[in-house]
């Protein structure tokens, strides 16, 4: 997993450079213009679990997360951390994550947007949440 974290990141990023692109959206427009091939996917993902127990358990993991956090959405590669609260993304990660979505929490006396919205949000309909702009939303897989 370590290598194929590396890999994902340094691929995309010499992607950019032998492309000579500086953002996601002048790849994603050399693309629709036939100027790249296209691939299956162009935004590149990775999920990570965080919680003590797993930073325990993949304690080696940690730098090359935060790398890919720090430099991967520049290059069209995003991370998805799950916790089970806030404070079990260490802040060093939680700074490098730009967009935050907050699925119903256990507490929610311990929301990140608001504590009343936070409660208001239905337990027994599951992938509802709340963004950072205080709007309702549900997930779904396409």
């Amino acid at each position: 997993m370590e290598s194929e974290l590396r890999t994902l990141a340094d691929h995309r990023e010499r992607l950019f450079r032998e492309a000579g692109v500086d953002s996601a959206q002048g790849l994603r427009a050399l693309r629709a213009t036939g100027g790249l091939p296209t691939r299956p996917t162009e935004t590149c993902s990775s999920s990570s679990t965080t919680g003590p127990g797993v930073r325990q358990e993949f304690e080696d993991l940690e730098p090359i997360i935060l790398d890919l956090a720090a430099r991967g959405l520049g290059y069209d590669v995003h991370l998805v951390a799950t916790a089970n609260r806030r404070t079990d993304i260490r802040g060093n990660l939680r700074d490098n994550i730009s967009g935050r979505l907050e699925l119903r929490l256990n507490d929610p006396n311990d929301p990140e947007v608001e504590r009343r919205l936070a409660a208001s949000v239905p337990a027994d309909l599951p992938s509802r949440g709340l963004t950072p702009d205080r709007r309702f939303f549900r997930a779904a897989r396409a």
